[in-house]
């Protein structure tokens, strides 16, 4: 997870590159994602040192309050890259407003669920606990009430919005 920082994996591309042979080995009939990274020139080296190697999918994580520029930043690693894309973490960042969190999530799952590109994405976070601590992300993001099975605001909206295309795409392929 985010090689490209040093408080995650802290690895060099071609470090990763050398290791991703091993994962190789593992992955037989497996579908193989990148490394999850928010610095696609990082991705960009791991490609160059990893020559031949088999990459099935591309992992990003994105963090801003722009439903327009996470969507910019999608395309740009699609027209880079050409794989399919996992956005595997996104929140708006540096804010304790779950109404911001809320607008960037109605705005931004129609565009990722519309943009043929992005293979899967995932809401960070489902369970949070740092509310209010100068966290990256405030727990008032988290899609799971604080100590508590109960969905917060944020997870019905998200589990309604799945469950609707679900719905949407299963009836649509079923006519």
């Amino acid at each position: 997870n985010e090689p490209d920082h040093k408080v995650q994996a802290n690895l060099t591309a071609a470090q990763a590159s050398d290791m991703w042979k091993e994962v190789e080995k593992h992955a037989a009939g497996k579908t193989l994602v990148s490394p999850a990274v928010t610095d696609i020139n990082w991705l960009q080296q791991f490609f160059q040192h990893c020559n031949n190697c088999r990459v099935d999918h591309v992992a990003v994580h994105i963090y801003k309050c722009n439903a327009h520029q996470i969507m910019a930043y999608l395309k740009q690693t699609w027209d880079r890259f050409h794989k399919p894309i996992w956005l595997t973490e996104f929140a708006c960042p540096h804010t304790t407003s779950a109404n911001e969190q809320l607008r960037l999530m109605r705005e931004l799952l129609p565009l990722l669920e519309s943009a043929p590109y992005v293979f899967r994405y995932a809401w960070f976070t489902s369970r949070w606990l740092h509310h209010h601590d100068g966290a990256w992300v405030d727990g008032l993001a988290s899609l799971m009430k604080e100590i508590s099975a109960e969905l917060s605001t944020l997870g019905h909206y998200y589990i309604k919005f799945k469950f609707t295309v679900c719905v949407l795409l299963c009836c649509s392929t079923n006519m």
